[in-house]
């Protein structure tokens, strides 16, 4: 298994609630976002949603495979390559309609793993992913 912070502590430190606050701080660098965070490159899309797969992969949930809990057939190294694996498909733009995206990362994700590993998240993201980034999601939605 691979330590969850291991995996993304470097690159995107772990965002948590400011005490008292309905900010949300960057608790590595003290940073309080008082907005919501806007995606101005398509790096950052791509990152970003491969860190919402992991966190949601991370979080200990009864019944599911997180980091401390593996099924025969899926761990959470599963959930790792998954993410690897649908957040370049649907962070990159393309001119394919919303199904089609959702096909393109359920198909990467068969391509890394033989279980249903993160359906759930991708018909989350896909939508929100196809939002250009010069936009607001509120706007583009």
């Amino acid at each position: 298994m691979i330590p969850v912070p291991a995996l993304y502590a470097a690159s995107n430190p772990v965002v948590k609630r400011a005490a008292g606050t309905t900010a949300w701080q960057d608790a590595a660098a003290g940073v309080v976002l008082d907005k919501p965070v806007q995606c101005h490159r398509m790096s950052d899309l791509v990152q970003h949603i491969r860190h919402a797969c992991l966190l949601e992969a991370s979080a200990p949930k009864p019944g599911n495979v997180h980091p401390l809990a593996s099924f025969d057939d899926m761990c959470f190294d599963d959930m790792v390559l998954s993410a690897e694996a649908v957040c370049e498909v649907l962070g990159h733009p393309r001119n394919a309609r919303l199904g089609q995206r959702v096909l393109e990362a359920v198909e990467a994700t068969s391509r890394v793993t033989t279980s249903n590993t993160n359906l759930g998240i991708i018909l989350l993201l896909a939508p929100l992913a196809m939002v250009p980034t010069d936009i607001s999601l509120a706007s583009g939605l």
